[in-house]
């Protein structure tokens, strides 16, 4: 970034020699192009000290531009992001693509110092391209920080408002008519400012709001063009004219080649611009005082005590939540009504027990008594199964509510049964002789007792007859009759078998599509799937039909340790992130087909909406937040070739994104290290390859023009550690 123009500058060595055409940062720092960043530093720190201007009096001047260009190349190769940029576009420099840029020296400069008006914008000519922008890579641009003509804010401000310009005159491509249509107005795009203009608006909401009408504080201007996307139609990056086209077959073919072209250009320009707004913004000196503020205010007393008002302000808004909180109906499980109904017998036995020996003579309780247990009320309330402690009952009552303390219960619950019964079946064998042999004499304790009591006033001879008839008697009562066959159920009442995992394989869609451009009825909305939504569809569902969004991408970046895994090995689950935030990370990938995602949309019956949300928003509480997108699908026909091009089928309809900042996410991760996690996870919902490969099976069958090729590539993967593992079992 910025070789360009260091070897228009044609800065000469130490030694004299003119400097190269085009300046390789990489051999001016004398490193690898796989240097590491510590390399780097100590390469630039030895040239520094040998080509510094007062190591080299008797070349001043050449020594200076010498290690002005050093700067400048450490500058670069030291941020990660601005390296990242310069190794995508070296080779173009070296190559001297972004010489013939059509702007001679001469304009370059007229344009940068503001002595000529560059010429209006039209609507469909290219303007200022990549090339062209490319020439302000340059850090020397900001070493003058003065509002003079030619200084850093002057040199922006006039190039990012030409930008403006060509976004409002531009006009978009026939036949991608959409909201971009309607050119925006001036006001929508923040201005680069000046050097008094504050990064971001500070104090009271007076000044705040004086900053607001005076002056857009830079913070905007960068947020924008940070993510900026260009209305420009991009129709002179056309390969082929439509005309010429022999068929309709040709034109097809022509269009999609126009199209690619087209995008490509697209992104690239996005691209550069977004590097662009970076690039300035590192350099700005009002973002360097704002983070030096920022620093200082972190550590600082007052930073000390606003975390802690915010901390004690959250606590009490998550207080107040749970105090208001009401469960709904789908929140409450059975089960839990089950326990708590064995509870209330056991409370009712010991009340009537009570209430018994209190007419027995017993007496009642003194109202002492009851003021005692009024002061003994607990302070506390512990969670057995989650091993949690609550201060107050009302958050005690709404985590009973939650989905992972019921799910915590019903495992303790497992856990206990099995305990019992491999407990009981061990040492039945073992105690079986005692526990009879308790049980005799039990009974003859018994006997004896009734003798004593039976008996009395009985003569001798009276009292063995009786006893003599009582032996009979109790041989009689012995006596065991054949047992029966035993039912098939062991005598338990019928119940239905244990639900079975979902298994892809003999899924079918079944659909009932919504009609292409039929108002939803009242208070209905939709809802796009692309995970387990596809085959666990939400309640109340009036219509559905297969369809796909742009600008996100879907992998499987998020961490389960209640699901899929375990907190000791968690598992990954799929989560939907957009395009700009995954491409954000170094090591992420890019899917052939683009950055669309094929899922299911729903339409959700309005009478019963306010439900079905919160039953969302509780589901997809883990990190996710609803948006809203666009659906595009195909739907006069099921087969590529009655249809070429997608129809936009819905607008805002809701889905829930993962969030990068969630503590579950974890970013991209390299395919074989991916596939082996999830082969080798497990957690309380199952496998982790099952949901991957039911995922990717019901993806594929959800339309013929469906795909996910990052999907498909890791279950493959996935597959082949099955194969591997089942032949090293062989």
């Amino acid at each position: 970034m910025g070789a360009a123009q260091s070897a228009r500058a044609k800065a000469g060595n130490v030694s004299g020699e003119a400097a190269p055409e085009h300046v390789d940062y990489y051999e001016l720092l004398q490193v690898e192009v796989d240097a590491s960043a510590d390399d780097i530093k100590r390469s630039y720190r030895k040239l520094a000290l040998k080509h510094h201007p007062d190591k080299n009096p008797d070349r001043i001047d050449e020594a200076t531009k010498y290690f002005h260009k050093l700067q400048e190349a450490f500058d670069i190769l030291s941020d990660e992001q601005e390296r990242a940029w310069y190794d995508n576009n070296r080779q173009r420099y070296l190559n001297g693509e972004f010489d013939d840029d059509g702007l001679d020296e001469e304009a370059f400069q007229s344009f940068k110092e503001g002595k000529e008006a560059p010429k209006p914008a039209g609507s469909s000519s290219p303007g200022l391209t990549p090339r062209h922008l490319m020439r302000f890579f340059d850090p020397s641009l900001a070493e003058d920080t003065t509002d003079s003509d030619s200084s850093f804010f002057a040199t922006y401000r006039r190039l990012f408002e030409r930008l403006v310009e060509e976004e409002i005159a531009a006009a978009v491509y026939p036949g991608e008519d959409g909201e971009d249509a309607i050119p925006p107005p001036r006001s929508a795009f923040p201005s680069f400012g000046y050097s008094h203009t504050p990064f971001a608006a500070s104090g009271s909401k007076k000044s705040r709001d004086d900053a607001t009408i005076h002056q857009t504080p830079a913070r905007d201007f960068y947020n924008y063009f940070l993510n900026f996307q260009t209305r420009k139609s991009m129709g002179w990056l056309d390969q082929y004219r439509l005309s010429e086209a022999p068929d309709r077959r040709v034109k097809r073919l022509m269009e999609k080649e126009n199209k690619r072209a087209r995008e490509a250009g697209r992104r690239e320009y996005n691209d550069t611009v977004r590097a662009l707004a970076g690039f300035v913004r590192k350099r700005d000196p009002r973002y360097k005082a704002f983070q030096e503020a920022q620093e200082k205010a972190k550590s600082g007393p007052e930073a000390e005590a606003n975390r802690k008002a915010y901390v004690a302000r959250m606590e009490m808004e998550r207080q107040a939540r749970a105090d208001a909180f009401q469960a709904q109906s789908w929140q409450v499980a059975d089960e839990a009504e089950d326990i708590w109904s064995e509870g209330e017998d056991y409370e009712s036995d010991v009340g009537e027990g009570s209430s018994q020996s209190g007419a027995e003579g017993g007496s009642p309780r003194a109202d002492g008594d009851d003021e005692e247990d009024l002061e003994d009320e607990p302070t506390s309330w512990d969670c057995v199964a989650c091993d949690k402690i609550f201060r107050s009952e009302a958050a005690f009552r709404n985590h009973e509510q939650s989905a992972k303390h019921k799910k915590a219960v019903r495992a303790l619950q497992r856990k206990m049964m099995k305990e019992d019964k491999e407990f009981t079946a061990d040492m039945d064998a073992a105690l079986a002789h005692d526990v009879q042999a308790m049980d005799l004499e039990e009974d003859e304790d018994a006997a004896e007792d009734e003798e004593g009591t039976a008996f009395a006033g009985m003569s001798k001879k009276a009292r063995k007859k009786a006893k003599q008839r009582m032996k009979a008697a109790a041989a009689e009562a012995a006596f065991e009759p054949p047992e029966a066959p035993a039912p098939s159920n062991n005598g338990a009442a019928a119940s239905p078998p244990p639900p079975t995992p979902f298994d892809a394989t003999n899924w079918e869609p079944s659909y009932n599509p919504l009609p292409l451009g039929e108002p939803l009825p009242l208070n209905a909305f939709t809802l796009f799937g692309f995970g387990s939504l596809i085959w666990k569809p939400p309640p109340h569902v009036t219509h559905s039909q297969p369809g796909f969004i742009k600008g996100f991408t879907r992998r499987f970046a998020q961490h389960s340790i209640d699901h899929r895994g375990t907190p000791a090995r968690p598992g990954r689950v799929v989560t939907l992130i957009s395009a700009a935030d995954w491409h954000s990370f170094k090591d992420a990938d890019e899917s052939p087909e683009g950055d669309i995602v094929w899922g299911v949309m729903y339409t959700i019956d309005g009478e019963f909406a306010t439900e079905v949300r919160e039953y969302l928003d509780h589901r997809e509480k883990n990190g996710y937040s609803p948006q809203s997108v666009d659906v595009w699908g195909f739907p006069s026909s099921s087969s590529r070739e009655g249809q070429d091009e997608p129809t936009l089928l819905q607008r805002d309809t809701l889905v829930y994104v993962g969030l990068p900042d969630n503590e579950a996410f974890v970013g991209p991760s390299p395919l074989p290290e991916l596939a082996e996690r999830i082969f080798t996870c497990q957690g309380p919902s199952g496998r982790n390859d099952e949901y991957l490969l039911n995922l990717a099976a019901v993806t594929r069958k959800l339309s013929p023009q469906s795909v996910d090729s990052h999907l498909f590539e890791l279950e493959r993967r996935v597959k082949s550690l099955e194969d591997e593992a089942k032949n090293g079992e062989g």
